[in-house]
Parts: structure tokens; sequence; C-alpha cells
């Protein structure tokens, strides 16, 4: 768990309720909490925990939890746009709504109507963000008061970035290690400058969008946007969009970075899977029609395991070989799967796995996976 919080995910349904392992698993993984028991999802300490790694672990916390201040406000002052998953008691709490704004400006989207037509707290919220003004209610988005107080807001933002146009290069690098957007009112020279750009996109990966065409071709540079923002690969240049090596350290961050891979990449079934097992299946919406079809890249995974002698792979191929989707959509019961089994024993002695002796003789309604040795998934 502490090296990959997923693991959660194909452990017992004790380990699942064991406070220690699932604490582990949530610290070190946001997507970890869906996997914990019921139980562990109402204990406010796990949740708290879970919520401080990540925000966006609200969404699997208890509907209890969701309308609990405190842990609603760990979450969206660590990852505003939580806000999305409080109740709908705390999307109406000024408090509660402002917090998350001032963490991400786009949080203002998730309060409740009746507060994005307060005007008072619309105010509040221009004083954080001047972007909160589109997402008011229709009738303060055309109020005149509203326009002047998201101008003057603007004037400061661009103050705040004001070292890009004016300042050395010293304050220009302060200005994007405390805010990657302030790339976007950078002089061109800075934007072009390698260590300028490095510095922004460490800190906002969507800010590789304003670096020179030059930088968006630069390796390095790409990585490093890539590890903080799902949507950085997008403006990387065609080639990079293309180098294998490279998208798959993007999905390896973000598995629906495979939206913006070329066409070749997306129907490469190693960057499907590595993608998967960063964000789940949903990511293959993005992926070539041939590899969205029902069980397809099931097969790839299998035909892998296969060829390696072993159900190993770097990218995941155990999530897709061992997880429960993998069985619902071979449609197999017990009796075809003990069949299958034996069939494997080319591959794997008696029953398991050629690479992994301590599993020989465990058969296919195991229920444990030893990961200690690396070896093959259950089926």
């Amino acid at each position: 768990m502490k090296q990959n919080g997923r693991a959660l995910a194909y452990v017992s349904e004790d380990l699942c309720n064991d406070r220690e392992v699932v604490l582990a698993a949530v610290v070190q993984n946001r997507y970890a909490l869906q996997w914990a028991s019921d139980h562990i999802r109402r204990d406010t300490k796990i949740v708290s925990a879970a919520c401080g790694a990540n925000g966006q672990a609200l969404q699997w916390a208890d509907k209890e939890l969701q309308d609990d201040e405190s842990v609603v406000l760990i979450a969206v002052k660590g990852e505003g746009t939580a806000l999305q998953f409080a109740s709908d008691r705390l999307r109406d709490d000024p408090d509660v709504c402002l917090a998350a704004v001032a963490a991400n400006g786009p949080a203002f989207q998730f309060a409740s109507p009746r507060l994005k037509a307060d005007r008072a707290f619309v105010l509040a919220g221009l004083e954080l963000c001047s972007d909160v003004l589109g997402w008011a209610a229709p009738g303060l988005r055309s109020d005149p008061t509203m326009a002047v107080a998201a101008t003057q807001q603007r004037g400061l933002e661009r103050q705040d970035a004001a070292a890009g146009q004016t300042g050395d290069r010293a304050e220009v690098l302060a200005a994007v290690r405390a805010n990657g957007l302030a790339l976007l009112h950078a002089a061109p020279c800075h934007r072009a400058d390698r260590e300028v750009v490095l510095a922004a996109v460490r800190e906002n990966g969507r800010t590789l969008a304003y670096a020179s065409e030059a930088l968006c071709g630069d390796k390095e540079v790409v990585l490093a946007a890539a590890a903080s923002s799902r949507f950085a690969l997008q403006w990387a240049s065609k080639g990079l969009k293309a180098d294998k090596e490279t998208v798959l350290a993007a999905v390896a961050h973000f598995g629906e970075a495979l939206e913006f891979a070329s066409a070749e990449l997306k129907a490469d079934g190693e960057v499907a899977l590595a993608a998967v097992n960063r964000s789940g299946f949903g990511v293959l919406a993005h992926a070539a029609p041939a590899l969205r079809e029902e069980g397809a890249l099931q097969a790839f995974a299998l035909r892998q395991g296969f060829e390696a002698g072993c159900h190993r792979s770097s990218h995941g191929l155990r999530v897709v070989v061992g997880g429960s989707l993998a069985a619902d959509l071979r449609g197999e019961d017990k009796a075809s799967r003990r069949s299958r089994w034996r069939d494997m024993d080319g591959y794997g002695g008696s029953g398991g796995c050629a690479d992994n002796p301590c599993r020989a003789g465990m058969g296919p309604d195991s229920e444990y996976r030893d990961d200690a040795c690396g070896g093959c998934a259950p089926f």
C-alpha cells in the first residue's frame, strides 16, 4: 500500500476494513478510498487523511462526512474543485465555498445557485479570482459593479505577474515559482527561457500553453508539465505526442492524457494499459476504436502475459487481467475458469506461474495474489 495505494482494490474484504492498511493506501493514492469498506469510509480520521492527501478523495467519503464541515474544509483547501462532492448544505455555505475558491478559482462553479446569485458572495469571490464572474447568476454577470470589480481583480492579478513584463529574470522566476500562471503575462523572451518555463510547468502543468514553440517540443519540459496536469500533453509538439516514452510517462500520472496522444499511440495496447492502470477503464473513451471493443484490451493483456510466460506488466497488466471487469467481459463461469487454468499448465507449471514457484499448486479459485514476488494475478 505504501508503494501503490491502488493495491487496495485487490485485497480481501477484511483488509479493506483494516484502518492501518487503508490509511497507508489513501495517503499514497487519491483513488484508494473508493475500495475501502463502508465502515472505513465513515471513519473521520481516515477520510480526513485521504482528503488531506488529495481533496478529490471526498467523492468516496460517506454521505455523512460529505456533510461534515471540518472534513470538507480539509478537502477544498487542498483542492478547491472538491467542493462538487460536498453536500448541498455545505455548497450553500459561504465560508466553505470561499475557502474552495481561494484554493482554486473555478471551484466557484460548484457553489449553490443561491450563492451564485448573492451580490455580496460574488463580490467576495471576485476578490479572490476575477474568473468567478463567468459562473455567477446571469443577472450579476451583466451588473456594471461586478464588471468593475472583475476588472480591478484582473489588474491585481497582472500586477502579481508584472515581473514577467518589466522585471529582471530573477523576479520572473520568483513569480512563476509562486504561481505558474504568471507565465501568461511574461515577455516572449521569458516564455522561451527554459529554466523559467520549467519552474512554471512544475508549479502548474497547464502553463505549457504559454511556453514558446521550441520548449513545447522539449521532452524534459513536457514531462515536467505532464506530471502536474492531465491537460499538459495537448500543448506538446506533434513529435512528442507521438513519442511513446513521453506518452507513457504522461498517462502514468494522468490516464486521461491519452486523449492528447497521437492516433498511433491511442491504438497502442501498452499505452492504453498504462492509462487504464492509472485512471480506470473510463479512459478507453480516448483510445482507438479497436481497443474500445468489448474484451479487446483484456485480450491484449492476456497475450502479453502469455508471451512473457507470466502475467506481469510494468504498465498495469495485473490490473486489467486480475480485475473483476476482465472476468465479467469474458463472461466465464467458475468451471470455465478452472478449465482455462488447467490449459495454462504449459505456462505456469502446476497451475501456477513459471516465474513464480511460490504460486505453484494454487488454483483458479484462489483469493490470494502473491505480490511479494511479483507473480501472476488470479483470474
